[in-house]
């Protein structure tokens, strides 16, 4: 009986034991729920950089008082043409939030861009001299949009609609050539026209924890966009003798490109 009682003394001095028979039955430590997710915001400013393509692009070329032997009195031309553009863009959006990682966002964008979009169309002009041809040519120097944006957003994805002003420098050429006695005329208009663009695009941001951003806000974003410039008319008159016809010019056409942006 003794025995026992010593026994029974020595585990009640035990550290934590006394504690630990007092809990009850089934005891868990109760555990942290994790963090609700966050909802990537698209509200901020981002400058970026893009490429593409031009491609069904036309330049719309209409005539009016020419004479018969030209093909008068009026003639309508359409010069295709494509090519590569290259440029940058900087904007701002705002995101307003819905709820469950939705939101709508609104935005500006300015963009700039180089192009080398050109083309040539031949007319056969054998009426005005045997055998000759025109050579009627078209290039867009460059092309410049300034554009609203109006989007939805799922956390780190954007779908996107824009539109708003476009200008650009257009270059249009012609050319009288006739075998054995080569170029007898030619004539150049050069001018900045201004427009309308339209489009649509889908915007990914890359994960904020990635080596690359400097801040938890900042995110590297890409992106693939379609417009469609429209650029106003350009009239001019024909300096030839004998010839009292006016040139109405439009330049229409589609870009599709890729763009990256750092948003801060």
């Amino acid at each position: 009986m003794l025995k026992k009682l010593i026994f029974a003394s020595a585990l009640a001095n035990v550290p934590g034991l006394a504690f630990a028979a007092d809990l009850p039955a089934g005891y868990h430590p109760a555990l942290k729920a994790p963090p609700a997710p966050q909802a990537f915001s698209w509200t901020g400013f981002y400058v970026g950089l893009n490429v593409g393509g031009a491609f069904d692009n036309s330049d719309r070329v209409d005539v009016s008082g020419l004479p018969v032997a030209l093909g008068g009195p009026n003639l309508s031309l359409r010069n295709k043409s494509s090519g590569i553009t290259a440029g940058g863009q900087a904007g701002y959006n705002y995101e307003f939030s819905l709820g469950n990682l939705n939101g709508i966002v609104i935005g500006l964008e300015a963009d700039a861009a180089y192009t080398d979009v050109s083309g040539s169309l031949p007319i056969d002009s054998s009426d005005v001299a045997p055998g000759s041809t025109v050579n009627l040519r078209s290039r867009l120097d460059y092309l410049g949009t300034i554009r609203g944006r109006l989007g939805y957003a799922y956390d780190r994805f954007l779908v996107y609609g824009t539109g708003g002003f476009a200008y650009g420098t257009v270059e249009h050429s012609a050319d009288l050539v006739q075998p054995g006695v080569g170029t007898r005329g030619n004539a150049s208009l050069k001018t900045t026209e201004i427009g309308f663009a339209y489009g649509g695009g889908i915007e990914y941001a890359l994960p904020v924890d990635s080596f690359y951003h400097l801040t938890s806000t900042s995110a590297v974003t890409l992106r693939g966009e379609y417009l469609r410039y429209e650029l106003g008319e350009t009239n001019a008159s024909v300096a030839v003798p004998g010839v009292a016809a006016s040139i109405k010019v439009r330049d229409v056409g589609n870009i599709a490109r890729f763009g990256v942006n750092y948003k801060f």
